[in-house]
């Protein structure tokens, strides 16, 4: 009698502890949500990236595949769910991480493609377009220490690209350091 009365008692408290496994999101496939005012050819190729992904839900890369055409078509929203769900399955997936800095800039999530743009420097640090990429971001931001940061930084990773100089330069003036950057404005008009 004493075993079943603590058992009705613990047996609750057991149940809670246990939990109810929570039900797994059902994962969707992006795509655009007025369908008839997608381009045929667009929808075309969007219906064939989802087809191949439909056939394999666990492929990061058929995420990717699909992910990069809903960017190209300036479908940046669904493009940028595509991608999550790439880097769900596979988090070392630099182009998917880059790709999706893009499609949240794009989609005006500033904020968050920052960050997106930042762990995928954490995956290809010697992406010197990358960093340069995050220089002109955090310079649109007004955040200029940070680009004057990631501007040097591409720039000590390919000190040849006119563009790097250009944004380093603007960088520095922009934090007020003329003097800094009049040597790589020289540089920049002076390429040839």
């Amino acid at each position: 009698m004493r075993r079943l009365a603590l058992f009705l008692l613990i047996s609750p408290f057991l149940t809670s502890c246990g939990g109810v496994q929570p039900k797994e999101a059902k994962v969707t496939i992006p795509l655009p949500a007025d369908k008839s005012s997608v381009e045929p050819s667009v929808a075309r190729l969007l219906n064939q990236t989802s087809s191949e992904l439909r056939n394999s839900m666990e492929d990061p890369q058929k995420w990717l595949v699909h992910g990069s055409a809903l960017f190209a078509n300036a479908y940046y929203h669904e493009s940028a769910e595509s991608l999550r769900q790439a880097i769900t399955l596979k988090s070392e997936m630099p182009q998917a991480t880059y790709l999706l800095a893009a499609a949240l800039w794009k989609a005006n999530k500033q904020e968050d493609g920052i960050v997106a743009l930042q762990a995928a420097l954490v995956l290809i640090p010697e992406y010197d377009m990358g960093w340069r990429l995050l220089a002109e971001w955090q310079l649109e931001r007004g955040e200029t220490a940070d680009a004057e940061v990631s501007a040097r930084r591409a720039f000590d990773l390919n000190p040849g690209r006119i563009g790097t100089r250009y944004i380093l330069a603007q960088s520095l003036m922009d934090d007020g350091k003329y003097e800094e950057a009049l040597p790589f404005l020289e540089e920049t008009i002076s390429v040839k």
